[in-house]
């Protein structure tokens, strides 16, 4: 079965923008709209972000199969989508890094995430000791970091958090050192008919504020 995922990073404010309701629509479906005829704004796009499936180290901390994905070629180069086959049922992950260190838009503070139903907005909130199921959760990278080439990291702590009923989620590995930039990992569960997931991470400043909310 053929699956894809479109991934783009924006600046916060610029995410923000399209969380104005207009005509009495849903919160995100303006940015819907925008992704599908591909009339986001250049100037609004973080272009330094790095987009790859997980290797099979990581792959399997995440209890998932690692794919070899292509991009599609008549997408525009600032809104990649990338195209893979798997089999229904099994769970790939992908990994998104930051290039550049020349400023400090580092911190992920809200996405979008589309599967089955519609773009969410949804906020990485931290893990909390008592563990509810969310479609995004902010974990420590260092302990991701540690639990890769195991699967301690999924069947011991993620699958207690990550909510995966839309078929997408996502997980924030937080950096403990705060000049370091955060990694997201997209987690995708294989539907049984083909299908296009859509990502869209809201990057900021991380010292606007002193704490994560």
């Amino acid at each position: 079965m053929e699956y894809r995922l479109q991934v783009v990073s924006l600046y916060e404010e610029s995410f923000a923008y399209y969380l104005e309701p207009g005509n009495g629509s849903s919160p995100l479906s303006r940015m819907q709209s925008a992704l599908d005829r591909q009339q986001i704004h250049k100037g609004t796009v973080l272009y330094d972000r790095w987009v790859q499936p997980a290797d099979a180290s990581l792959a399997r901390a995440f209890g998932a199969t690692p794919v070899k994905a292509e991009l599609t070629a008549d997408r525009e180069p600032f809104l990649p989508e990338y195209r893979w086959r798997g089999e229904p049922g099994m769970r790939t992950v992908w990994v998104v890094r930051t290039r550049s260190l020349h400023h400090p838009i580092h911190e992920v503070w809200r996405l979008g995430l589309k599967g089955a139903g519609p773009l969410r907005h949804v906020i990485p909130y931290g893990a909390a000791l008592r563990p509810a199921r969310s479609q995004a959760v902010g974990f420590p990278a260092n302990l991701i970091d540690f639990a890769t080439g195991t699967r301690d990291l999924w069947g011991k702590w993620l699958s207690r958090y990550v909510d995966l009923s839309d078929g997408i989620a996502a997980v924030v590995g937080i950096e403990p050192d705060r000049t370091q930039p955060d990694r997201v990992y997209l987690v995708i569960e294989q539907p049984a008919e083909p299908r296009t997931f859509t990502a869209v991470l809201a990057w900021r400043d991380r010292f606007r504020v002193h704490d994560r909310l």
